[in-house]
Formats: structure tokens, C-alpha cells, sequence
């Protein structure tokens, strides 16, 4: 999965997977190719919801990373571990809520190439029976990554100024208003570029203010937009606000029982190790 790019160059690479000679296969005039929006998001966590999904139970989560010896670092439970530059797609220990796993380059092939249900290290493969569990139906037939892996870019934020021509700069609309491949949420009269007010704060005004937003799967699956554990699952709810108008879903591979398609989190849109990105092809 890719990272280190910020929010503006995920939205434009969400567009190039049709572009001439892409080895995909595909074309612009029968694929719409485009960075996630949250309202897309919503549609996916909801169906994993439902009887054509997991139909109530909580998605297992990616917590694999690959152990390329970087620096240390703690996590948001205040765990230390591994600053690891790769995340890999498609693993999972099968549980919704473990700790975060280092895989060596070794161990990874080495689960790749296993063809029955065996683990490496109690880590599964996406094609093996219990790596399954990380799937939206629960089948090999589902989307994989939705909990854990990188935490995904969505084409929201707040036009509130700050860090979006910075980061974000070919998503921003020129007019502050709702495009067909971004969804700009109301925000807070004190939340602008150059406020004193606190960003905390700021986020449960902001959350308040959208609650009659529906079908993002964030006010109708949680309680609170202020650094809690809030969500449905006890996945993380933490809404956008001040230096951080951009929004992510689903978490990290260090989120452990945070992580979930129904964890939502503000950032500011810089390259980062644990950010990456999801197109969408609308055909």
C-alpha cells in the first residue's frame, strides 16, 4: 500500500488509474477513477454491516507491518514499536483487537506462499480461511484493509484555511462549496486559520455541527468527535478541525482495537508513514 504522499497528491493519484497505457486495463470513457469520498466509505461500512456482509460483527484488523528497522515510535494507546515504512496489504492475525505485528521480509514471503491455513508468526494471508475475517463479508470475495493496514485518505475536510493549499491543494474547491469528488463539512465560526481556540475543542463543535449529516457512517455510528473511543466497536472518533481540516478512515496497523471501519481521525494532510490511500472505480 502506498504512503509517504500527501492529501493532494492521493486525490491526483486516485484519477490516474485510467489514464493512456495504465496496466490495468481500464479506460476514462467506462471507469470513473477517483481518491475515496467519505460518503463512499459510509456505503462500504455499511454493507459490511449487513446480512450481505458481516452482518454485525466487528472486522478484523490488519495489524501487520513490515519490519524494515526504523526508528522507534508510540502509538495513540501510548505503545511503543517499530516506526516501520511499510505497512502490508491483505494480512491480519484474525483477531479485531491485537497488538501491532513486525514481520520480517523472510516471513512475509514465506506467508505468501503458504496454500492451507497455516500461519506465520499467527499471521494469516487474505486468500487463507481465517485472513478472511478481515474481509468486509467475511468471504475472499470482500474488501480487504477497511480496519488497520494505513489509515485512509478521504477527499473531506473543512474549508477552514489551514494546511489546505499546503497539503491538499488539487482537492481544494476555489469556491468553498462541494465538488463531485470531494465533500467539504461545515465547520465551527471559531475554526479558521489563525484561531487561539483549542483544537479539541473545536472538533466537538465541529462534529456537533454535522450531526444532520447522514450516510458517512460517522455521526450515525458515533457518540463523540473528541479523541475517544466512540464509535461503533470502540473504534477512534476524532473529527477534523484547525490545523488538521483533512479526514482518514479505518486507522493504522497501530491503532489495535481502535482501528475499525468505523474509526474516523483528523490529520493535516502531510506525507506520513501510516497514511495511504483507495481509489474508487465507478463503472
Amino acid at each position: 500500500t502506498m504512503n509517504y504522499i500527501n492529501h493532494s497528491d492521493a486525490f491526483l493519484l486516485g484519477k490516474e488509474l485510467v489514464k493512456p497505457n495504465n496496466p490495468y486495463g481500464l479506460s476514462s470513457n467506462e471507469t470513473d477513477s477517483h481518491l475515496m469520498k467519505d460518503s463512499e466509505w459510509g456505503a462500504v461500512a455499511y454493507l459490511s454491516q449487513s446480512k450481505y456482509g458481516l452482518n454485525g460483527e466487528n472486522i478484523a484488523i490488519n495489524n501487520i507491518n513490515l519490519n524494515s528497522g526504523g526508528k522507534s515510535r508510540t502509538n495513540n494507546e501510548g505503545k511503543t514499536g517499530i516506526e516501520s515504512v511499510y505497512a502490508v496489504t491483505g494480512l491480519t492475525d484474525g483477531s479485531s483487537d491485537n497488538d501491532e505485528k513486525n514481520l520480517t521480509e523472510a516471513q512475509v514471503k514465506q506467508l505468501k506462499n503458504a496454500s492451507a491455513d497455516s500461519p506465520t508468526n499467527e499471521v494469516y494471508t487474505w486468500k487463507q480461511k481465517t485472513g478472511t475475517k478481515a474481509s468486509s463479508t467475511g468471504t475472499i470475495y470482500g474488501i480487504y484493509d477497511l480496519s488497520g493496514g494505513l489509515q485512509e485518505r478521504t477527499a473531506g475536510y473543512i474549508a477552514n484555511g489551514n494546511n489546505l493549499t499546503a497539503w491538499g491543494n488539487s482537492l481544494v474547491s476555489e469556491n468553498g462549496k462541494s465538488t463531485k469528488y470531494t465533500m467539504i463539512y461545515p465547520h465551527d465560526t471559531l475554526d479558521y486559520n489563525g484561531t487561539s481556540e483549542n483544537i479539541n475543542s473545536l472538533s466537538k463543535k465541529n462534529y456537533e455541527l454535522n450531526k444532520r449529516i447522514f450516510g458517512d457512517a460517522i455521526r450515525e455510528t458515533s457518540k463523540d468527535g473528541n479523541n475517544s473511543s466512540t464509535s461503533w466497536f470502540t473504534d477512534w472518533s476524532c473529527f477534523i478541525a484547525q490545523d488538521d481540516p483533512f479526514l482518514g478512515r479505518g486507522g493504522g496497523w497501530s491503532f489495535t482495537r481502535n482501528a475499525g471501519v468505523f474509526c474516523f481521525n483528523r490529520f493535516n494532510g502531510y506525507s506520513a508513514f501510516g497514511n495511504g490511500l483507495r481509489a474508487v472505480l465507478i463503472r
